[in-house]
């Protein structure tokens, strides 16, 4: 997960992209879902949300950029920049969809769309305000997958780890929906969304 360029000669003008954000690719990827994402990412391979950091307390989505570019990591680093976010029914929310969920705001393992949708986890990578994710909980209902959702990956560790987390179904857990805490990003068969960036 990089930024890209791409452009036909020097004529025309150089688009750069950006990495999604969580939030971002939600929002793309529930835009005509059960006609787009669901049959042609979601059901065949998987979408990389975007990028988290898990520590001992909980998760990190979308961390912070150090000067080199690169996802910060150190815990203390990451819970000082919780002092200009805002506490939204139990978690972290802040600026470029950078947010923190305690592991105490959501389950693990298999649950009901509604149970996923209302946790910490769900509305962390949607940057939702509300009490429930609704993108998310449209994504996962009942009527895309009948078997609900497999939370996994999302365990505490005793130093921070830089994942991907990651949306896909089918394969041991057909009819289900997984949400994968443990993705490497090395972008092998995945597909991720990329965001025109401004300069």
């Amino acid at each position: 997960m990089r930024e890209t360029e791409f452009y036909h000669s020097d004529e025309l003008p150089r688009l750069r992209f950006r990495p999604a954000t969580t939030s971002e690719s939600v929002s793309a990827a529930d835009y005509r879902f059960e006609e787009l994402a669901k049959l042609e990412i979601f059901d065949p391979s998987w979408l990389q949300l975007g990028w988290i950091v898990r520590t001992s307390e909980g998760v990190f989505v979308n961390p912070p950029r150090d000067t080199n570019g690169n996802p910060i990591t150190n815990e203390a680093e990451l819970k000082a920049y919780l002092d200009n976010c805002r506490k939204v029914n139990g978690i972290y929310l802040g600026d470029n969809d950078f947010g923190f969920a305690p592991y105490g705001t959501f389950e693990k393992g298999v649950q009901e769309s509604g149970v996923f949708a209302e946790g910490g986890l769900a509305r962390v990578l949607e940057h939702s305000d509300e009490k429930t994710a609704p993108k998310l909980r449209d994504i996962s209902s009942s009527k895309n997958y009948s078997r609900g959702i497999n939370v996994y990956g999302f365990d505490p560790v005793d130093e921070p780890v830089l994942r991907v987390s990651a949306l896909y179904s089918g394969r041991d857990f057909d009819g289900g929906l997984y949400v994968n805490g443990n993705d490497h990003g090395d972008g092998s068969y995945g597909y991720a969304f990329g965001v025109k960036d401004t300069p």
